[in-house]
């Protein structure tokens, strides 16, 4: 992993909201609100996280716990509206709540993505009979064979560099009692990461992520969500949620009810115990399809929003960059856009 962040000196007294500007990634904006800036005193961003590049920015999230960083962190976190002084320790850094995924790894050319007019970039939901389609068009039609095989999904990745930096993590995902499961589970726990799942799961499929990765580390995804698109209320852990500094809520969470249900549940616990509420609009697609779920949850209260420049469009209903910088401005504390 390379250096996450470069550190350059900043004398700030402004009491505007700072946008940092990514040193080598110049559309790489994060924002630091205005009750902030005045002792925010370092930090320019560097684009890369890891090599290949195939984890999302969602995974900034992490900043917060790099160990040179923390103490600067923490001193800008106390002055903050979402800061609880009453919570001295938490028992985690970050509760996060997502699907449960076994991403299946295939390295593929463009012109494969195009023949089949899969969108580049994007992740698409399929059934059971579309997954399976897709898997003999790779390995029996294209002589492809699968490169990995890990456990994932959006928040699951984050959770596990949070763990990675030395951060403490907790899951709350929903797997089958299947081999599928099981290797996810043993995977979390492997990378250090606290969950909900107990040994006497539910019977069902587990979720699978197809994920098609262009020589450009460009992932394409076809998710079939499996038992996961169950989600729901009775998946969360409420102890471990009202002890964590920060609730990350995946935004492909919206695709299901129960489990919109289930981080609409977690944001309102997270709001009352004083817990700092993070959203990732994850995906363009997604945001398309699914805005009115996406404005329930920012108009309930988002102290910290990740996306990229697609999906702030579809969000803000705007095509220039300074407009969509102004309304995410107006409608969270703090975002970070790429």
């Amino acid at each position: 992993m390379s250096n996450f962040l470069q550190h350059r000196p900043l004398c700030l007294a402004s009491s505007s909201p700072l946008i940092i500007r990514s040193v080598t990634s110049p559309r790489c904006l994060i924002r630091i609100p205005a009750t902030l800036t005045r002792f925010f005193t370092t930090c320019w961003l560097r684009e890369s996280i890891l090599h290949p590049p195939l984890l999302r920015v969602d995974s900034c999230l992490a900043l917060i716990l790099n160990k040179n960083f923390q103490q600067l962190w923490m001193r800008l976190i106390q002055r903050s509206k979402i800061f609880n002084p009453h919570k001295v320790k938490n028992m985690y850094d970050v509760y996060g709540i997502g699907n449960a995924l076994v991403d299946s790894e295939y390295e593929v050319v463009d012109s494969f993505l195009e023949s089949n007019h899969y969108q580049k970039g994007s992740m698409t939901l399929v059934d059971a009979q579309q997954r399976t389609d897709l898997i003999l068009a790779l390995e029996r039609k294209h002589k492809l064979q699968k490169t990995k095989l890990s456990g994932g999904g959006s928040a699951a990745n984050s959770m596990v560099i949070i763990a990675q930096l030395g951060g403490k993590a907790f899951y709350s995902c929903k797997v089958a009692n299947d081999l599928t499961g099981d290797f996810f589970v043993t995977d979390l726990s492997t990378a250090g990461v606290a969950t909900n799942l107990k040994s006497n799961r539910e019977p069902g499929v587990t979720g699978e992520c197809i994920s098609m990765i262009s020589p450009d580390a460009e992932r394409t995804l076809m998710t079939h969500l499996g038992i996961t698109e169950n989600l729901s209320v009775k998946d969360l852990d409420e102890t471990a949620l009202k002890n964590a500094s920060y609730l990350y809520i995946e935004g492909y969470l919206v695709s299901s009810p129960t489990a919109f249900e289930a981080a609409l549940t977690a944001q309102r616990i997270a709001k009352q115990a004083g817990v700092a509420v993070s959203l990732t609009l994850s995906d363009m697609t997604m945001v398309e399809n699914f805005r009115a779920e996406f404005d329930t949850l920012i108009d309930r209260g988002v102290d910290l929003l990740f996306c990229n420049e697609d999906e702030a469009r579809i969000c803000t209903q705007s095509n220039n960059r300074e407009d969509m910088v102004r309304i995410l401005d107006q409608r969270v504390s703090s975002f970070a856009l790429t």
